[in-house]
């Protein structure tokens, strides 16, 4: 698959949070990763969002709280691998504002249906964000070829099995 201007800005963000803000000592990566530590290193809040008037297909969404400082809410009636992905996802959002200097213009939107649809830039680069920082493509492309099966991989990244599918038909290992 041919990445595109959006994804590969994507990838290479991602990248550059893991190897700044994700490593241990040892310069290697927990897996599977904590969205949510990646989240606070970044200076970004989180609140688990348990309004009954969050639709449960809304995972979560992104925006300044009163002191005008990025917030995370994540819907907690979704799967923990779901919230793992959904923190990812947001901090994907989050950090391209920053990178844009568009912070001040962070408000929340309903975008579920178009984070599924893969036509929107923003979704398509968030979903990007999110997919290489919860599973990097270099350790997918190891363990792959170290032939990890689906289910230790699922569980070595802490994700869904829809989650695993889209990240190994992307990098066109499925």
């Amino acid at each position: 698959m041919q990445l595109g201007r959006t994804q590969r800005l994507a990838d290479d963000s991602a990248f550059n949070v893991l190897n700044k803000h994700c490593l241990d000592e040892n310069g290697r990566i927990s897996l599977p990763l904590d969205t949510v530590e990646v989240a606070r290193r970044l200076g970004i809040g989180l609140e688990w969002d348990d309004d009954p008037n969050m639709s449960s297909e809304r995972s979560g969404y992104s925006q300044l709280d009163s002191e005008g400082k990025p917030k995370i809410f994540v819907n907690p009636k979704q799967g923990r691998e779901r919230m793992r992905f959904t923190v990812a996802h947001e901090i994907g959002h989050i950090y391209r504002a920053m990178c844009d200097g568009t912070i001040d213009q962070l408000v929340p939107h309903d975008r579920a249906e178009l984070a599924t649809q893969g036509t929107d830039d923003d979704e398509i680069y968030a979903n990007t964000f999110a997919a290489e920082l919860v599973m990097p493509e270099a350790i997918v492309r190891r363990w792959v070829e170290e032939a990890v099966p689906f289910t230790k991989l699922m569980a070595r990244f802490g994700v869904s099995k829809s989650a695993l599918t889209n990240r190994l038909n992307n990098l066109e290992l499925a």
